[in-house]
């Protein structure tokens, strides 16, 4: 990576299950993005990587995607709002009798993102999560009449900033 000349910047490593360790890997992988495709290409160039692996092909194709970086963006825009949730709920307090309302807050955050806000007005948490037919509970997520148009879902600052910089909004 150094030999490329490319970034002393090393990517963080991602961790599958523990969340809050997620947001600087995102972070530093937004900084080292163009820097990660130059060590690509000169990997490609050397034949020193196969471009069999699936692995490979993946991040390959996912760092030449020009639309990437907004992607990066939002997520770390949704884990900024989960992120004080986890970390407050990740103590040895008992906080299970905050558990609901903390929740209940941050699911009607991420939906105002997606969904028109009169379907969020006539369906409460409680009833999207109370027991019942699960189908009858998702279609407040999936019917297409009850989500925004792709202008006014909420995407964040960073990830509006990107997609203004390619000209696609």
């Amino acid at each position: 990576h150094i030999g490329t000349k490319a970034s002393s910047l090393f990517p963080l490593k991602f961790c599958g299950t523990r969340w809050l360790e997620n947001t600087k890997a995102i972070a530093r992988f937004n900084e080292n993005q163009q820097y990660i495709l130059t060590y690509f290409n000169y990997l490609i160039q050397k034949k020193k990587l196969s471009l069999n692996d699936d692995r490979f092909t993946l991040l390959n194709s996912f760092i030449r995607d020009p639309i990437s970086p907004a992607i990066m963006q939002f997520n770390l825009c949704i884990m900024s709002e989960i992120e004080p949730f986890l970390r407050d709920f990740q103590a040895e307090k008992p906080l299970a009798v905050f558990l609901f309302e903390r929740m209940k807050v941050i699911i009607m955050q991420l939906m105002k993102r997606l969904i028109r806000p009169e379907v969020i007005e006539a369906s409460t948490l409680r009833k999207i999560l109370q027991p019942g037919d699960d189908a009858t509970k998702l279609k407040v997520f999936t019917d297409p009449a009850n989500l925004l148009g792709a202008q006014s879902i909420e995407i964040g600052f960073g990830a509006k900033g990107v997609l203004k910089k390619l000209n696609t909004v």
